[in-house]
């Protein structure tokens, strides 16, 4: 990947979204979505931590929703 110019931010935040699709829950689709923790305004060591705990809460919510506005799946 670096090689095409894509470099990975320092610090990533990942969202596991999972869709179960048959009844006995055998069959699943996950999405893994991942952005950049620094562009809100927090470090993992500040996070585990402790210092940065206040900003789990807002940051949590923010990135599950940019998710799910950012990905869409259609079964045809």
């Amino acid at each position: 990947m670096l090689q095409n110019g894509y470099r990975l931010p320092d610090e990533l935040l990942n969202v596991r979204l999972v869709n179960l699709l048959d009844a006995e829950r055998r069959k699943e689709l996950m999405i893994i979505y991942a952005e950049n923790l620094g562009s809100y305004g927090a470090t993992v060591n500040g996070l585990l931590s402790g210092q940065e705990q206040d900003l789990w809460a807002s940051i949590e919510q923010r990135v599950l929703e940019k998710a799910k506005q950012a990905i869409s799946v259609r079964f045809d």
